[in-house]
């Protein structure tokens, strides 16, 4: 409640001029008080309950209309009928009110109400009435039953007013103020009748008035009321002695005709009877007259003694008077004093807790610097020991790197000795096969001539049969000698990682091994080459499915569509008719316009689309078909999308093969029992993270638990609805369009940033941005900002640029004369960063597990999602010309084979998959994606460059660290999965131990080509490699 000064004020009662009794009713008395309460109260509503005449309820509505009170509500409620303390009256009191309101009161709110007091409370809600005032039926139960059934509707910190509660009343009301004042805070007036104030629901407004001095301001109030009083009871005096004056001189008039007539009537000449009768009339009438002018006199002096009465009374009133000023100017006076004292304490209270919390804030300061200290002495301890233990560790590896080379020059050696005996064996089964000819020649000879002679030489033939069966066992010999020299070669071979073209002569030795072997003996050798060529096979399919040509992650759709095209099932899903559910199309809305491209590459690839939107103003008064033709002006206005197949609502006849969700109402839809073809579910973020946890956040999540098959933009969405929803989930990569966006050799970058900044979206963490870009222009005032993205132009306390709305070619032209570019996402990322790497600028965004699945380690730097993290970030990208080339050299051909329409391979090989039913086998390839980004997040300043004072972080920098960092924040089943990825790919492992990173490349003289690598870079020679070799994740 805000302080408010009170004031005594002089009102001129309006209603006084229709109804010149109010000051003189039993609540005349109050009104000054009722006034200045209201004026210092501004309550939001008054209830009066019991009007009759009006005094105090006109008094509460002058006070609104003097102080301009227009939301103030004034309510009036009475049977206007009368009752046995006020007697019965007619309809005459109920029209003068009204009268009154109309006439002085008619721009003010307020009601009057001709009922009961019970019946009137349904028309006022509950604690809504800041004033209450009950002057009804004063008997004891009626003002209790007032009290209790009223007391909901005041507000709190509200007031109530009660009449007739003097003690010499007489009235049960006394007796219940006497009772209700000693349980709430309260204090009361015993002139004109009596009034209570009562505080029942809180005493903040009491202990305000308490504050200003409520003792003096009772008292001024029965001064002022008393006064008044007396100048009305002079005024109505002064009128009746006027009056009587009046009649007095009417009544003389008539004594000096009456004189003139008696004297008329002794000069007339009438009988002496007449006259004496006439004489007597005119004694009596003499002696009448005689006595009305002693009645006059008498009168007179009572006149006159009243009027000195008068005199003396008006002189004590105008000295009351003047002592009710004087008294209220002491009281003005000392009230201001009062004031001043009390703000004078209050600023010096207020100056005492600023100081409180001021040491209070510097003994936690101090407390949290103590404890800061402590924690950097351990964490230095901590990271010295950790430091000693990776020594240790990296001695122990390169000793171990020592063994396994030693061991890889014995199996070479090996090798070569298996590939002499290999030949030597050749050769020696060479001349078997010839000996086995001779051999086979002469059995049969022999066995013409035993045939021959079998019954005269029986001795020969047991002879001829022996050596036959001494030959046969020479023949196994040999082919048992060839298959294990086989055998051992082919387990040297395991021994080394080779890839598929080594496997491939190893299958054409074994063929040449066999080729002189007997007929089953060369089909048995034969049948294990084709083994071994149909494992080549494979291994070549897997090598196609895991590794796309930029050499990053697995491909799923393109990778199972070309597999089973081998297999001679590819085709099947052509000429399909797939239902697209789309929500109603916005300006600008990049999901649209996804939505539109691939379903363009579905029509190029030979299936027929047909586009349900959404029918967002079926309530309107719009026919279906304008609805319609709105939709498609829509489509065509803000995409170019002009297809015939665009139907409204979501209800999809029969005769699809596939029916498509692409929001999370949508899913609803398609998930329904009566679509009875194929269903999908296009997803392109997780929509649950764009509104706060309520049940619209539920809904959207939940809509990925319907069962639907998912083909997500993006590994991470992938992966993420695979295993926490277990869901079927296939992806296709972020791309750019090449033709678009290209680096442009003929601009020269500048020393800027450039930031997508999207304030109506809060997934891109507006406030982030701006902080984190206030941050580096505060250590790097040289650097350029320019932000995009909003048509409206932000208020920013730095300096930048602001570029508005750009199109697609413009923002290929930023990309290309800036330095770094920075987009935060909060969710699922967007094309935008993908689109930069495209014109060779590095990105700068949060380190989150969002951008882990997706962000290439080399092309992008992801920071902790802090300002003084992100800002450190962008100042190693653009400080460093050797870090900010290799990621640019990196980005530019991470990015060169994914162009659209390699994305658009993918998507449509995705949802032909779906259509033959290959979709089982998603999730489980879906839960085996890991991330590509290994690092940790980039850590803040350690020194303002601008004081080169040094800055308190939380984790403090290792002095003499190259880059790149450390990797040891990474989880050792992420480095587990990188070396056994790159052992089966044929290439290094990037960070497979905790140890700082070494950009190992397979460059020329590599471990590859049998020549030691060298295990650390300089960041030229990092660069180099990254120019000159594909990433191998």
């Amino acid at each position: 409640m805000a302080k408010q000064v009170w004031k005594y004020w002089e009102p001129k009662f309006q209603a006084d001029k229709v109804c010149d009794m109010n000051p003189v009713w039993p609540w005349g008395g109050h009104r000054r008080f009722a006034y200045d309460l209201v004026r210092w109260m501004r309550p939001g509503r008054i209830a009066e309950l019991g009007v009759h005449w009006g005094t105090s309820f006109f008094t509460f509505a002058q006070a609104m209309k003097d102080g301009r009170m227009k939301d103030t509500e004034l309510i009036g409620v009475d049977t206007f009928e009368g009752e046995e303390h006020a007697g019965k009256y007619g309809s005459e009191v109920l029209d003068t009110v009204r009268r009154i309101v109309k006439a002085s009161f008619p721009k003010q709110s307020i009601t009057l109400h001709q009922m009961f007091f019970a019946d009137a409370l349904p028309l006022v809600a509950d604690e809504s009435v800041d004033l209450i005032h009950i002057d009804g039926l004063h008997t004891f139960e009626a003002v209790k039953e007032d009290f209790e059934t009223w007391l909901p509707k005041l507000a709190p910190d509200g007031v109530m007013l009660f009449h007739d509660v003097a003690p010499d009343t007489g009235y049960g009301s006394t007796d219940y103020w006497n009772q209700l004042s000693t349980q709430h805070p309260s204090f009361a007036f015993d002139h004109s009748w009596g009034l209570g104030v009562l505080f029942p629901k809180g005493d903040a407004r009491f202990q305000a008035l308490e504050a200003l001095g409520l003792t003096d301001k009772l008292v001024a109030y029965p001064a002022i009321a008393r006064a008044e009083r007396a100048a009305i009871e002079a005024r109505d005096l002064g009128r009746m002695a006027e009056e009587r004056m009046a009649t007095i001189q009417k009544q003389s008039n008539k004594q000096a005709e009456l004189r003139e007539r008696l004297e008329a009537l002794r000069e007339s000449t009438v009988p002496a009877e007449a006259q004496e009768r006439a004489l007597a009339r005119a004694t009596a009438a003499e002696k009448l007259a005689v006595e009305r002018q002693e009645a006059i006199k008498q009168q007179s002096e009572k006149i006159r003694l009243r009027d000195e009465a008068i005199e003396k009374r008006a002189a004590e009133v105008e000295a009351a008077r003047t002592l009710a000023k004087e008294r209220y100017e002491v009281i003005q006076t000392q009230s201001d004093r009062i004031r001043r004292r009390d703000e004078t304490i209050t600023g010096l209270r207020q100056d005492v807790r600023k100081r409180e919390e001021a040491v209070a804030r510097l003994d936690k300061r101090a407390g949290v610097a103590e404890a800061a200290r402590e924690e950097l002495r351990q964490q230095m301890q901590g990271q010295q020991q950790r430091i000693d233990k990776l020594l240790e560790h990296q001695s122990k590896l390169d000793q171990r790197l020592e063994r396994v080379l030693e061991r890889e020059t014995k199996l070479r050696e090996e090798v070569a000795a298996g590939r002499a005996a290999t030949e030597r064996l050749q050769s020696q089964l060479g001349e078997a096969g010839k000996a086995r000819e001779r051999l086979e020649s002469l059995l049969a000879d022999m066995a013409t001539h035993v045939s021959a002679l079998a019954t005269s030489h029986e001795k020969d033939r047991r002879q001829a049969a022996e050596r036959f069966a001494a030959l046969g066992d020479a023949i196994e010999r040999s082919r048992l000698g060839s298959e294990a020299a086989a055998r051992a070669f082919r387990e040297r071979l395991a021994l080394l990682d080779v890839d598929a073209d080594l496997q491939s002569l190893r299958s054409e030795h074994l063929e040449t091994i066999v080729a002189d072997q007997p007929r089953a003996a060369r089909a048995d050798a034969q049948g294990r080459a084709r083994r071994d060529r149909l494992a080549v096979r494979r291994a070549a399919r897997v090598r196609h499915f895991t590794v796309p040509p930029g050499g990053h992650g697995a491909e799923f759709g393109q990778g199972m569509t070309k597999a089973h095209s081998e297999s001679g099932t590819g085709n099947r899903g052509k000429g399909s008719r797939i239902a697209w559910l789309v929500p109603q199309p916005l300006e600008g809305s990049g999901g649209h316009r996804t939505i539109l491209q691939n379903i363009e590459a579905l029509e190029t690839a030979g299936h027929e689309c047909h586009v349900f939107v959404e029918d967002a103003r079926r309530s309107t008064d719009a026919t279906p078909e304008e609805r319609l033709a709105e939709v498609r002006a829509q489509f065509s206005q803000f995409f170019g999308f002009t297809g015939e197949r665009l139907h409204l609502g979501f209800d999809i006849p029969e005769g699809f093969d596939l029916a498509m969700a692409t929001a999370w109402y949508t899913a609803a839809f398609v998930a329904r029992p009566k679509i009875k073809c194929k269903k999908a579910y296009f997803v392109q973020d997780y929509e649950a993270y764009f509104m706060p946890v309520n049940d619209g956040y539920l809904k959207a999540e939940d809509s990925y638990s319907l069962g639907l098959p998912v083909v997500s933009i993006g590994r991470w969405l992938s992966q993420r609805l695979a295993r926490e929803n277990g869901c079927p989930a296939t992806f296709f990569e972020f791309c750019a369009d090449g033709e678009i966006y290209r680096p442009d050799a003929g601009v020269e970058r500048e020393r800027a940033v450039c930031a997508i900044y999207q304030p109506e979206k809060p997934r891109r963490c507006p406030n982030l941005l701006i902080q984190s870009l206030g941050v580096l222009k505060r250590h790097k005032p040289d650097v350029k900002i320019y932000l995009y993205g909003t048509r409206d132009k932000p208020d920013l306390p730095f300096e930048h640029e602001h570029l508005g709305l750009l199109s697609v070619e413009e923002c290929a032209a930023l990309y290309s004369r800036c330095s770094a570019g920075l987009c935060i996402s909060a969710t699922n990322p967007s094309r935008i960063p993908f689109e930069m790497m495209a014109c060779g600028l590095p990105v700068v965004d949060i380190h989150r597990p969002n951008n882990l699945f997706d962000m290439p380690e080399h092309g992008v730097l992801l920071a902790a999602p802090r300002p003084d993290s992100l800002a450190r970030a962008l100042a190693m990208v653009l400080d460093d010309e050797a870090r900010w080339s290799a990621m640019s050299t990196f980005a530019r051909e991470y990015m060169r084979p994914r162009t659209l329409e390699y994305g658009f391979k993918q998507f449509v090989g995705a949802v032909e998959d779906l259509l033959a039913g290959r979709e089982r086998a998603w999730t489980r390839r879906a839960k085996g994606i890991e991330p590509m980004y290994h690092r940790p997040a980039q850590l803040a300043f350690t020194h303002d460059p601008l004081t080169g004072a040094p800055v308190p972080r939380r984790r403090a920098l290792r002095p003499g660290r190259r880059w790149p960092p450390a990797c040891g924040s990474v989880s050792r089943r992420w480095m587990s999965w990188t070396a056994s990825s790159q052992a089966a790919h044929g290439g290094p492992s990037t960070c497979s131990k905790p140890t700082p990173c070494t950009a190992r490349w397979p460059t020329p003289g590599s471990a590859r080509d049998g020549s030691k690598s060298t295990p650390r870079r300089t960041p030229a020679s990092y660069s180099s490699a990254c120019a000159t070799a594909e990433p191998t994740g």
